[in-house]
């Protein structure tokens, strides 16, 4: 007998992802790491009241994006112009509309399972490969881009 699935039964993979920044596609990405978010609330103490602590709603702090792959020929290119195009003197005038970052994990037929769409992101910092002649190793490059969260207010 055989099993059928129905598309909301397909699992996301860890290894199927897109990004895309403003429009820009950044090109395959071997991890993705750091998204999350971290509620902050306030314990209070109620005076009176032994048995447990209350609590009030805090900030949701969001933590940096941090993405890695392997160098590979046109990848780099679209990194670069993204970055380019959000360098001190272009942020303002590159980015007067959504300054939004999409992650869109994929299942192993390449549909949709989860999207996260990063408010307000921007490169914190992009690292290029450790380059040298006694090397073997496939050369990395990590971008960690910094955002306002991905849930609505």
């Amino acid at each position: 007998m055989a099993t059928s699935f129905s598309d909301s039964d397909l699992l996301g993979t860890d290894f199927r992802f897109l990004v895309e920044v403003m429009g820009f596609d950044l090109g395959s990405w071997n991890s993705c790491k750091g998204l999350g978010v971290t509620f902050k609330h306030e314990k209070v103490a109620e005076l009176g009241q032994h048995a447990y602590n209350s609590y009030i709603p805090g900030r949701a702090e969001f933590t940096a994006v941090t993405l890695q792959r392997a160098m590979k020929s046109g990848d780099w290119d679209k990194t670069k112009t993204w970055l380019e195009a959000v360098t001190a003197d272009g942020w303002l005038v590159a980015t007067s509309g959504v300054k939004e970052a999409t992650i869109t994990m994929q299942d192993a037929t390449l549909k949709d399972v989860a999207q996260w769409k990063l408010k307000n992101a921007m490169p914190s910092s992009w690292k290029g490969p450790q380059l040298t002649a006694t090397g073997k190793g496939v050369a990395l490059e990590t971008l960690e881009i910094v955002h306002e969260g991905f849930l609505d207010d």
